[in-house]
């Protein structure tokens, strides 16, 4: 699957979540995008578009945006 982003729909704001399967809790790191505000009718509606990466724990988070970092860098 590719999902393409573009400038104009990227937001700063970045969000560690978390969620519980199986007995197992997945740390996500969610980007949100640009949303219009007719989507939320109440502050606590939060469907804005974003897009979450999920890991098993917070190290492997850090790990893989490190690796991200890094690579841009390099390039």
């Amino acid at each position: 699957m590719r999902v393409n982003l573009y400038e104009e729909e990227i937001t700063e704001e970045v969000k560690l979540v978390t969620t519980e399967a199986e007995g197992r809790i997945f740390y996500g790191v969610r980007f949100y995008l640009h949303s219009p505000n007719q989507l939320h009718h109440t502050p606590s509606d939060d469907d804005r578009s974003a897009v979450t990466f999920w890991l098993r724990n917070k190290e492997k988070a850090e790990k893989f945006f490190t690796h991200v970092l890094h690579s841009i860098k390099q390039s």
